[in-house]
């Protein structure tokens, strides 16, 4: 995909926080799917780090079977 429609795309798609944090990446990073990506996961804490600090603090929720809380911790565990 050309990075002119990268932006259309994305500029349509975005809402809110995620917009805003678009629209403060500089020009050349805003056209790359991939910085997009890296922007946005850093901004909502889907890293290493962020999965970890998840994995520390979790305990099961409301109606959340014990399956579903360990399916839950793998997932934590496999994005690390």
């Amino acid at each position: 995909m050309a990075p002119r429609q990268v932006s259309e795309f994305t500029d349509a798609l975005l809402t809110g926080w995620e917009l805003d944090c678009y629209d403060r990446l500089p020009q050349a990073q805003a056209l790359d799917f991939g910085e997009v990506k890296k922007a946005l996961m850093k901004r909502y804490d889907f890293t290493k780090d962020g999965y970890l600090r998840r994995l520390r603090i979790c305990k099961g929720e409301d109606g959340e079977s014990a399956d579903m809380f360990i399916e839950r911790i793998k997932t934590y565990l496999n994005r690390c």
